[in-house]
């Protein structure tokens, strides 16, 4: 049986938001964006190319920068942009700042350049394996040959797995790695602060702030009861996992953090807080 719940607001990876409503059917969403000149409905997980709300050429992804489990991204000519953004204001639709999407790219654990990649705050290249999700962005399948820098990042990848493995004999090639942090104490973590375990400095703060959050029942839906936490991304020595207790140095206190798995998971249609 088909069930619809609309409206419901979703935000863009532009920093817009379209009033849309969505169908659960067997576990599979379809989301349709309606701006009163044509709708078009886009299955989770798919990328719709030609598709137009707007009856303009335009694209609809399902991906996102932000960890929300229904997110969507909108594709157009630049020339229709200043259209649409004021069609979804008239339909009701809520602007996000650059700010709130930092948050929950922060939330989800996503990297940012100049930040979990570039260079650390010592002037050092952050490895690429150092971030999580680079197992999503390099391939080293046959057919892409001898590319430039596959040696370093092979070395990199069985670092990882040496790692994960219990191994710290040799993490010459992956020193120190990027995890989510979080606050115990009362305070906000900023980029670019040390980070210690006792009196060794075990790395930096990459990416910190603070984050409102939703309380949720017991049956997992959210209620009206908020709090706030401060949460962060860290660039740490790689014998650190999660459930480790750190210190990070805000503008010369030691702050109790904990180096944690997530900050984030989605259930459904919620990004829940991992507290």
């Amino acid at each position: 049986m088909n069930s619809t719940i609309t409206p419901h607001t979703f935000t863009l990876n532009n920093g817009t938001a379209c009033i849309c409503g969505y169908t659960k059917v067997t576990n599979t969403y379809t989301v349709t964006f309606n701006t009163g000149s044509g709708a078009t409905s886009v299955p989770a997980q798919q990328v719709q190319a030609g598709k137009s709300p707007v009856n303009v050429p335009s694209s609809i992804s399902r991906t996102g920068y932000t960890g929300e489990p229904l997110g969507y991204e909108v594709y157009i000519r630049s020339e229709e942009a200043v259209w649409l953004w004021n069609r979804l204001i008239e339909l009701g639709a809520k602007p996000a700042g650059l700010g709130a999407r930092d948050t929950l790219r922060l939330e989800a654990c996503l990297p940012l350049y100049g930040h979990e990649m570039g260079a650390d705050p010592e002037g050092k290249e952050i490895p690429i394996f150092a971030v999580p999700l680079a197992r999503f962005a390099v391939s080293f399948a046959e057919h892409k040959g001898n590319f430039l820098g596959r040696e370093a990042l092979e070395r990199q990848w069985e670092a990882v797995q040496r790692i994960k493995a219990g191994d710290l004999s040799d993490v010459s090639a992956l020193p120190r790695r990027i995890l989510p942090v979080k606050l115990t104490d009362k305070g906000v973590m900023r980029a670019g602060m040390a980070v210690y375990q006792g009196e060794k400095q075990v790395g930096f703060v990459t990416s910190g702030t603070v984050v409102p959050y939703y309380h949720f029942s017991g049956e997992g839906v959210p209620t009206e009861e908020t709090g706030r936490r401060a949460i962060g991304l860290a660039l740490l020595d790689s014998n650190l996992s999660a459930g480790d207790e750190v210190q990070v140095d805000v503008r010369g206190r030691r702050l109790k953090a904990a180096v944690c798995a997530r900050h984030m998971k989605a259930e459904g249609p919620y990004a829940r807080p991992v507290l």
